[in-house]
């Protein structure tokens, strides 16, 4: 059972993630969510993208606490 919920949980993970950081406007995906919300046992996990900077703003709200965290853009970081 362990194993199952993992695997359901990574499944799930990598989903939020391709719709979080998928390029838009090619033949493959010509129109992207900028926004989406889950349920997971009690917690409510939202996200948006700023379509002008390409910053993501996630948000984790549960019994356990809230949780805000912005990722930066591409081009916010330099290295």
């Amino acid at each position: 059972i362990k194993n199952l919920e993992s695997r359901i949980y990574a499944t799930l993970s990598k989903q939020m993630v391709d719709n979080m950081f998928a390029e838009c406007g090619g033949e493959s995906q010509p129109d992207c969510a900028n926004s989406g919300t889950s349920e997971v046992e009690g917690a409510t996990i939202s996200w948006t993208k700023d379509e002008a900077s390409g910053s993501i703003t996630l948000i984790i709200d549960g019994a356990d606490g809230y949780t805000e965290i912005t990722i930066p853009g591409s081009g916010e970081f330099n290295f």
